[in-house]
């Protein structure tokens, strides 16, 4: 599996919610693994599962350091073994542990403010999975952290048997479940003392506060110890509305029974990203420059376009950027909209990596598509190509969210919350963003840059 990795992210850690416990580190702990992304790579890991470029090292957001996780899931796209929608990083010596034995873990996750509930589903999140004896196929994870809905849940599973039949364990329970938290570092600590009897005991936080702790079998009857998967797995996708599923991962650890809740759970206070420009266009301002284009003005709280020219060969007609030049990683978010007309050609941009006016890259969202017209489009020393189509076209009149995050040379454009198209392409490191349209009027607001 192909790995990729991202640039330098923003975050940073100290020391922190073990306090509210009231738990303190033991003598003799022993850290068996962290897993923080910090290499800038996989390379703390073991494997990586999924389609390549769908899971990364990125530099937008962390929880702690330089580096987290990102894992990207789409419906057109299964696991490479076609069988269900998995991006997850995977770490083996034992780390699932084995009955008898006492491991503690602890983890970070993020989901975005703009995910969309899915009771329809379970997603799992984190999971220590089975290894099967010989008489045995592979099961469902026998400790795993669940997403379905507004809720998140633990759930154990447990069977005293050397042989499981088929999927059905002696039993499943749920730890707990709490609120699903979106847009904020969700911090987890467990303790499992593996049993697949009754002795066995789950003690679950969720930012520094026990949820849950309950007796009771927590792993297989199996020879072999299980293994730790940190990333987002669904094994079916009912809701087809929902195109794509998008989530961080952070400040992974194990330690064992001389461990303890300091020693594995995550590091200092989360910094949200930085917001590098944000424009309401509540008053005019001279951070912009027009590139090209008709009359451009800020009205009504908007920045407006009006008396569009058409274009000189294959360029957007219309260009203005804002002067504030962006490099790295970064989210980009804008409301846009096209008056209604006559036409059923009009369209507005979002342009990013603009270096000047023969190359930069944007985002087109149009009425119509003929496949030059409706997508990402690079424009590169004069030379206009689409790196990928959008789905349904746009109503004029209707204002829409649009969303570019950039991480390394990945590119993803979201129109209201949705993912419309993913690319790699690598020509333009950096540059700035604007708006613009080909030859039509256009209308923007809320235009924010967050590294």
């Amino acid at each position: 599996m192909k790995r990729t990795s991202g640039k330098v992210a923003v975050a940073s850690r100290a020391a922190g919610l073990w306090l509210v416990c009231g738990l303190t580190a033991s003598a003799g702990a022993a850290e068996l693994f962290k897993g923080d992304y910090e290499t800038g790579n996989f390379s703390q890991y073991g494997s990586v599962e999924g389609h390549s470029g769908e899971i990364w090292t990125q530099s937008a957001l962390a929880r702690g350091g330089a580096y987290a996780q990102k894992v990207t899931v789409l419906q057109t796209e299964r696991d490479l073994g076609g069988s269900a929608w998995r991006a997850e990083t995977v770490k083996d010596n034992g780390l699932g542990g084995k009955a008898g034995q006492t491991l503690w873990y602890g983890f970070s996750y993020y989901i975005p403010a703009d995910w969309v509930d899915d009771p329809s589903t379970g997603e799992v999140i984190w999971q220590l999975h089975e290894f099967p004896d010989a008489c045995e196929t592979w099961r469902s994870p026998y400790l795993a952290l669940y997403a379905q809905g507004n809720t998140v849940k633990l759930v154990r599973r447990y069977d005293s048997k050397a042989c499981t039949v088929g999927n059905t364990p002696e039993g499943i329970a749920t730890v707990a479940t709490t609120p699903l938290l979106k847009g904020q570092w969700v911090d987890v600590v467990i303790k499992a003392q593996f049993s697949y009897t009754s002795s066995g005991r789950t003690q679950y936080w969720v930012n520094g506060q026990l949820v849950g702790d309950q007796m009771g079998g927590n792993i297989y009857n199996d020879i072999r110890p299980g293994y730790l998967k940190i990333g987002l797995y669904r094994w079916e996708w009912k809701n087809t509305a929902i195109p794509s599923r998008t989530m961080y991962h952070d400040e992974v650890r194990v330690g064992d029974a001389n461990s303890s809740y300091a020693e594995v759970a995550p590091r200092g206070n989360p910094s949200p990203p930085t917001a590098v420009i944000s424009e309401d266009f509540s008053a005019a301002n001279t951070r912009f420059t027009t590139v090209s284009g008709g009359t451009w003005a800020v009205t009504g709280g908007q920045l407006t376009l009006t008396s569009a020219v058409p274009p000189v060969g294959q360029s957007l007609g219309n260009i203005r950027v804002h002067n504030t030049a962006v490099t790295g990683d970064f989210e980009y978010t804008v409301d846009a909209s096209v008056p209604a007309s006559a036409e059923v050609w009009d369209d507005f941009a979002v342009v990013f990596n603009y270096r000047d006016s023969s190359n930069y890259t944007f985002a087109s969202f149009n009425e119509s598509n003929d496949a030059n017209t409706h997508g990402i489009l690079k424009y590169e020393n004069g030379i206009l190509t689409q790196l990928a189509d959008f789905g349904g076209a746009i109503t004029a009149g209707t204002v829409y969210n649009i969303k570019v995050i950039r991480t390394g040379s990945r590119v993803q454009v979201y129109r209201n919350g949705f993912l419309e198209a993913q690319v790699t392409d690598a020509p333009f490191t950096g540059g700035k963003v604007g708006v613009g349209t080909k030859n039509n009027a256009g209308a923007f607001d809320n235009l924010t840059v967050r590294q």
